[in-house]
C-alpha cells in the first residue's frame, strides 16, 4: 500500500506543471527520446497514452513542495512495472511509473528505509511520494515534515 496519513493537509499553493522536453546529452542508459507530442500532435491530456502505447521521450515537473521532483524523467524502455516502460530521473534516484489498479502515474523512490521499491512495485504493490490526480496537471504529494503529526497528501495543479 501507499503511504498515507491522516494527518493534516496543506492548502493547495501554486500548480504542478509539465512539458515533454528532449533528454540531456547525459541521460543515463536505456533513456530515450520519442517525438515532443502526442501521435495527434495535439498539446498533451495525459502523460502517456498507454492504450494506444504512446510514451514521449521526457516529462519535465515544476512546482511541487519537495523540490527532488521538480526535475526531469526520461522513458525507460528496459525497466517495464506493470507491463509499462517506466520514466527515470537522471541521479536514478527516482522513478515515474504507471499504476494500472487506479489508472494512474505514480513517482517513487528507488529505495526507502533500505527497501528497494523497484521491486516491490514490479509485484503490484503500489507505492509513491506523489501521484497523479484525476485531472492532467493536478498531483497530490506526500510531504513529510518532521512528525507524524505534519504528515499528508497536498493536492496541487488543476
Amino acid at each position: 500500500q501507499e503511504r498515507r496519513s491522516p494527518a493534516a493537509r496543506r492548502p493547495p499553493t501554486s500548480g504542478v506543471s509539465m512539458a515533454m522536453a528532449l533528454p540531456a546529452a547525459d541521460a543515463p542508459e536505456g533513456c530515450t527520446a520519442a517525438p515532443g507530442a502526442t501521435s495527434t500532435g495535439e498539446p498533451p491530456r495525459a502523460l502517456a497514452d498507454v492504450a494506444a502505447g504512446f510514451f514521449p521521450g521526457v516529462w519535465r515537473f515544476e512546482g511541487f513542495i519537495s523540490t527532488r521532483l521538480n526535475t526531469e524523467f526520461l522513458l525507460n524502455k528496459n525497466i517495464n512495472i506493470g507491463g509499462q516502460p517506466s520514466y527515470w530521473d537522471k541521479a536514478g534516484r527516482l522513478f515515474l511509473y504507471y499504476q494500472e489498479a487506479e489508472q494512474r502515474w505514480a513517482i517513487c523512490p528507488l529505495v526507502d528505509d533500505g527497501e528497494v521499491l523497484l521491486a516491490v512495485v514490479q509485484q503490484g504493490v503500489l507505492r509513491g511520494i506523489a501521484f497523479e490526480g484525476e485531472s492532467f496537471g493536478e498531483w497530490h504529494e506526500y510531504i513529510e515534515a518532521g512528525g507524524e503529526d505534519s504528515e499528508g497528501w497536498v493536492r496541487r495543479g488543476v
